[in-house]
């Protein structure tokens, strides 16, 4: 992703004063949007990368509002969570796209994707 020198004002973040603008990824990334169910963090919604492996555990690149790209295991995500919908996850899929995603929303993982991204490690 190329960064763009313009910048533009973050309301719904308390801890940025600004942040830069990304271009848009011409790399489409695949994303799955979840609500969590466990009880500490119970309806945080966050991205799941379903085919960007991050290491040889079995983990997934995702991100959230609050402490942004993170690993995680993905079939706890699964068991732990429920899809969010379109409206829960519109702010989230805003904030991943102003900084040069470009999304594709999916609904399950393609294991082929993911063990080609595994393979590539």
């Amino acid at each position: 992703m190329l960064k763009d020198k313009r910048y533009y004002s973050t309301k719904g973040h308390k801890n940025l004063l600004k942040h830069e603008i990304m271009l848009k990824d011409k790399h489409i990334t695949e994303v799955m949007f979840r609500k969590n169910g466990m009880i500490d963090n119970k309806g945080e919604i966050y991205a799941l990368f379903p085919h960007l492996a991050e290491n040889k555990s079995g983990c997934v690149s995702s991100y959230q509002h609050v402490g942004q790209h993170i690993i995680a295991d993905y079939d706890f995500c699964m068991g732990t969570s429920t899809p969010a919908s379109q409206t829960d996850y519109a702010d989230l899929q805003k904030e991943l796209e102003q900084i040069g995603y470009n999304l594709k929303v999916v609904r399950k993982q393609n294991r082929a994707k993911y063990l080609k991204s595994f393979r590539a490690m």
